[in-house]
């Protein structure tokens, strides 16, 4: 340990004044592994004690505070590696990362956010799906008749179907789709389902069309010839 180090763990005024001697022992003893190995014997005649917990209280005061950390030793060889923390290659009062412990394996891990899987996306989506519909404001129906509370869209969809197809034939489909939800019979996608129905009646109604007008043009040949 050089005169540096010893002034600045002398200086140090985090540190209580046996744990400021102790500290310099573990960075006396330290190898240049970057650890030191004394065994508890060892550190009490330094420490000029005989109690295992004086040496055991100054050990865990410097480990919570930051100065050390320690492997304890196994049951062939019982001394602990200590590893000393601060003022290894600095006179300031800095933790030094090159003599940290490399014996232990931590646990990794990672705050990058891993790509999401089509299947997760997909459940994304679906979920955004059911999100938007509960969000859905449907308006009343009431207007077209009052028993009407089975049907369910919005101002849009409604404004959507009159724009394609015409009020009268809008308004008697969801009169007939609401007598039909209350009846038993259930529908995911009213809108959707009443965009059909009101398509049937509309290529109904232009197919008559186009047989009337035939008939009459037909009628209009034959009076030609009379």
């Amino acid at each position: 340990m050089n005169f540096d180090t010893f002034n600045a763990i002398k200086d140090d005024n985090i540190l209580k004044v046996n744990e400021k001697y102790f500290y310099m022992i573990i960075v006396n003893y330290a190898n240049g592994k970057g650890y030191a190995y004394p065994s508890y014997g060892q550190l009490k005649k330094d420490m000029t004690t005989t109690r295992n917990d004086t040496i055991s209280n100054v050990i865990q005061s410097l480990v919570n505070k930051g100065y050390i950390k320690y492997n304890k030793g196994n049951s062939q060889n019982n001394c602990n590696r200590y590893y000393p923390l601060k003022y290894l290659t600095s006179t300031k009062n800095e933790p030094s990362t090159k003599n940290e412990p490399s014996t232990e394996s931590e646990p990794k891990t990672s705050t990058e956010t891993e790509p999401k899987t089509s299947t997760e996306t997909e459940h994304l989506n679906k979920k955004e799906k059911k999100k938007e519909k509960k969000n859905n404001i449907y308006i009343s129906l009431n207007f077209i008749d009052p028993i009407i509370d089975k049907v369910k869209i919005t101002q849009e969809e409604y404004d959507k179907l009159i724009h394609k197809f015409n009020k009268i034939i809008v308004h008697k489909k969801i009169a007939e789709f609401d007598n039909y939800i209350t009846n038993g019979n259930k529908y995911k996608e009213h809108y959707r389902t009443l965009n059909i129905w009101c398509s049937k009646v509309n290529n109904t109604n232009t197919s008559i069309i186009k047989g009337e007008q035939a008939v009459n043009s037909s009628w209009s040949v034959i009076k030609q010839f009379n």
